[in-house]
């Protein structure tokens, strides 16, 4: 038997809809929502944008984090609806990134329900809308991009429908993500290039400011937070700095902290915005691991205090925080000289 158009929308909506559940993407509970302004929506103006009142004043808010089809887009009307189901008349709360505005003057920013859901994710996961990473504002991108493979993995909405394609794509040559090592300085818990980055992929790690700095080029495996290594020649991220660690001929670990600051260097994609300032050279500090006091087991860096690995025992160790294998490639140490100089 054929089923009426009006009754496949309606089944179509009611799946959408459904996806859109009361639990959080990401486990989120309501003391977890950032803060920022709580308002009232006013009016949905389709599946991306908002109004609501702010300061007594209806203003217009974009999600950050998503793009979704409008007009007569395929799959539009039904993004429309999922994103009326989910925040129409609540109140919301509003968490800024680093743009205030975008060139309509609409505010933009991550919007979450008050029960702990962000909009951007509930849409993504529904398969109503794809993901967009742009510099400056890619805070949530990696938890974003996650939702998004897995609604094509699922073939959910438009993914199935409208023949959507990714359009945050890192560049790949040969197999490997490329990312530029001074990226991997930003103070970013994720980065756009990494968010489908999974544990055993490979990563190409290049110089593009200063090739003949103390960072090494070439090939990594991708191990994030929790995996089981065996330390050696490795990057680890950390807060603003990135570490390239190196097992030497004493059998000890190294690690060479490379750090940078907006006040000493701006990087390429800033001159434009910072042209009085220069770039200049990154800092080099060596230090040695060393067993923490409180816990024999966790390797730690102690100026200042990192934990890095766990002794799992038997030569294996725990990544306490995301690192690259070295895989091939420019495996050189910078080293501390008598004079205090880097080399």
């Amino acid at each position: 038997m054929k089923t009426s158009s009006w009754a496949a929308g309606a089944a179509c909506l009611i799946a959408l809809t459904t996806l859109v559940t009361p639990a959080s993407a990401q486990g989120r509970r309501p003391s977890d929502v950032p803060a920022g302004d709580t308002v009232s929506v006013t009016r949905v103006i389709d599946a991306a944008t908002i109004e609501v009142t702010l300061n007594n004043t209806p203003t217009l808010v974009r999600y950050l984090g998503v793009d979704a089809p409008s007009g007569n887009a395929c799959f539009a009307a039904q993004a429309a609806a999922a994103n009326k189901a989910l925040v129409s008349g609540k109140l919301v709360r509003l968490e800024k990134d680093t743009t205030e505005v975008d060139a309509q003057g609409r505010l933009l920013r991550y919007v979450y329900v008050l029960d702990g859901r962000m909009a951007s994710e509930e849409l993504l996961r529904a398969g109503v809308a794809r993901a967009t990473g742009a510099e400056p504002d890619t805070k949530h991108f990696g938890d974003l991009a996650a939702l998004e493979a897995q609604a094509i993995a699922a073939k959910r909405g438009g993914w199935a429908r409208c023949g959507w394609s990714a359009q945050i794509a890192a560049p790949i040559e040969n197999g490997c993500t490329v990312i530029a090592v001074e990226r991997l300085m930003l103070n970013r818990r994720t980065l756009p290039e990494l968010a489908r980055v999974k544990s055993g992929d490979c990563v190409k790690i290049v110089k593009a400011e200063n090739p003949s700095g103390g960072a090494w080029s070439g090939t990594y495996i991708f191990r994030p937070a929790g995996s089981t290594i065996t330390p050696g020649a490795m990057y680890a991220r950390w807060k603003d700095s990135f570490l390239l660690i190196s097992k030497e001929s004493d059998g000890e670990l190294y690690a060479n902290v490379v750090r940078d600051s907006y006040k000493e260097r701006v990087f390429p994609w800033e001159r434009a915005k910072y042209p009085d300032k220069m770039p200049g050279s990154t800092r080099v500090d060596q230090q040695k691991f060393v067993r923490d006091t409180a816990d024999a087991n966790v390797l730690v860096l102690p100026n200042p205090r990192t934990f890095l690995f766990r002794d799992l025992g038997a030569g294996q160790w725990q990544a306490l925080v995301d690192v690259f294998e070295y895989k091939s490639g420019d495996a050189r140490v910078a080293r501390t000289l008598p004079s205090g100089d880097v080399e």
